[in-house]
């Protein structure tokens, strides 16, 4: 059976994560450098199976990019999208 809560969870961590991306990319001193990104090993990242599952259902929605440096241990760079931060700043729309 699907738990209500369960589910207010899941858009709670991807909407934490959306606004932390919207969060550093607006705050970069560099633009176009990983310093506009949330950067982090996949162990970092992928927390348990709910943050993996919540990055890749945000990835999908293209609301994020997220792109791999290919070194060991191999580092993500999490972007938001053009779609993200349309998507972060409608949260504030009305308020």
């Amino acid at each position: 059976m699907i738990s209500p809560e369960k589910i207010i969870e899941r858009q709670k961590l991807r909407r934490d994560i959306l606004e932390k991306c919207y969060e550093i990319f607006h705050s970069a001193e560099k633009p176009f450098t990983t310093s506009e990104a949330l950067v982090g090993t996949k162990e970092e990242l992928y927390k348990d199976n709910e943050h993996h599952k919540a990055f890749h259902y945000l990835m999908s929605k293209d609301l994020i990019h997220i792109s791999s440096s290919g070194s060991k241990p191999e580092k993500l760079s999490v972007f938001i999208t053009a779609h993200g931060i349309d998507f972060v700043e409608s949260f504030y729309k009305n308020k």
